[in-house]
């Protein structure tokens, strides 16, 4: 037992293995202490709040944005094909229709109101079989 005791004291008071940090795979992505693209960065952020953030709509809000981060430094220079910001992609995505959200909610839908319903008309059901 003191053994066993001892090694786990030791282990306890060794050095901790170091941790090896390994920068972001396309570079580093550093913050705009200059605020240098903080006008395309509301522009975006605006078109998202805008479209229920549906970033399908606001491609090219985010294009402007990440152009405006390349042209200050703040990250590589990257091919916007690769990225999915070319011109046939962004008007792909604009073509697609808007997600409607929350239109059954607006129409007095509530969840599992399905099923009591259903549950309730089963039982009068049986209970006019029952009387019969």
């Amino acid at each position: 037992i003191f053994c066993n005791l001892f090694l786990f004291i030791c282990k306890m008071n060794s050095v901790p293995k170091r941790v090896t940090v390994r920068p972001p795979e396309l570079g580093s992505f550093p913050l705009d202490h200059l605020a240098e693209c903080t006008y395309a960065y509301h522009i975006f952020m605006e078109c998202l709040r805008k479209n229920e953030y549906q970033n399908h709509l606001c491609k090219r809000e985010g294009r402007d944005y990440l152009l405006c981060r390349m042209d200050a430094d703040l990250m590589a220079r990257q091919d916007l094909d690769k990225l999915g910001f070319s011109e046939k992609q962004i008007k792909e995505a604009e073509s697609i229709v808007p997600i409607q959200r929350n239109k059954k909610e607006e129409t007095g839908f509530v969840a599992g109101m399905g099923l009591v319903n259903a549950r309730r008309a089963l039982q009068k059901k049986q209970n006019d079989n029952k009387e019969e």
